[in-house]
């Protein structure tokens, strides 16, 4: 019996030592504090990543919602990268430009002199952009309209303006569904534009 109880004592002490070698291997648990600091990071993390991103949109949002002025390169890249239909008379000495797309079937550009600002100042020359299947037969029948007075172009478009606003000019390129408006704040600065075969077209082609 004394034996036995000997060997029964041996057995648990090392049962016990066995429990205390296992528990001294395992990993020690994550503190509280290190899991705290970790959700903090996660989500300071996911609040930086929304930040830019409405920060982008908000910047976008204000090169085509005609709230900032851009480069002739960023101009061309805005409607580049977002497929629009602009029409311009070109990249013109000393100018940033106002763009509002924010219909994407009426869109207007304007140019601005490189020192102004849109606080308080007007555009020197806007070129608006309306999308229309039947844009040749309206301008054809607003040249013949009373009041208006009809023109020709060297490069084959029909265009009228009113006789009582000859800086504001409307016009039907050939081949080509949309009515442009060219507006210029000098006397006779629409049509100028107009009469040079080319100079109006389209952001993107080949002479930009």
């Amino acid at each position: 019996m004394y034996e036995k109880g000997v060997c029964d004592k041996f057995a648990m002490s090392e049962t016990r030592l066995k429990e205390s070698n296992s528990e001294k291997k395992r990993p020690p648990p994550l503190s509280l504090l290190t899991l705290s600091l970790a959700l903090v990071v996660l989500a300071l993390s996911i609040f930086c990543l929304n930040l830019a991103g409405r920060l982008k949109s908000a910047n976008e949002l204000a090169e085509i919602g005609g709230s900032k002025l851009v480069t002739s390169s960023e101009l061309i890249k805005l409607v580049a990268d977002r497929k629009l239909t602009v029409y311009w008379a070109g990249n013109l000495p000393n100018s940033k430009y106002q763009l509002n797309a924010l219909n994407l079937d009426q869109i207007t550009l304007s140019y601005f002199p490189t020192a102004q600002t849109l606080v308080g100042t007007k555009p020197n020359l806007s070129i608006g952009t309306y999308l229309s299947k039947n844009s040749s037969v309206a301008v054809q029948l607003a040249m013949r309209s009373t009041g208006n007075i009809g023109v020709r172009t060297p490069d084959g478009a029909n265009a009228y303006f009113s006789r009582t606003n000859p800086n504001d000019l409307f016009v039907a390129l050939p081949k080509i569904d949309a009515e442009i408006e060219i507006y210029a704040t000098k006397p006779g600065g629409a049509l100028a534009l107009l009469t040079k075969p080319g100079l109006i077209r389209r952001i993107g082609s080949k002479n930009d």
